[in-house]
């Protein structure tokens, strides 16, 4: 994703039903601010003048016991396009 903020990295993501799309990622323990930065961006991420996520998620975020990360996860439903028109 280009709104991916750097030092944070997406490690995977699913589909769900055709609509829900997960994402699983690290970030720095130090900057857990630039997860909530990336699910703002992407709140409000546009194509053209529609929204494409109708809902996301808070995110989860856990501390790695074994290093310096944080893992994250949420959730995006994509919006239906004929619902912005």
């Amino acid at each position: 994703s280009e709104k991916l903020p750097e030092g944070m990295t997406l490690s995977s993501f699913t589909f769900q039903r055709g609509s829900k799309v997960l994402l699983f990622g690290t970030a720095p323990q130090s900057e857990p601010a630039k997860i909530t930065a990336y699910v703002g961006d992407l709140q409000s991420a546009v194509s053209g003048s529609n929204r494409l996520f109708s809902a996301v998620s808070s995110p989860n975020i856990r501390t790695d016991p074994a290093g310096s990360q944080n893992r994250w996860d949420f959730n995006l439903q994509l919006a239906n396009p004929e619902e912005g028109q």
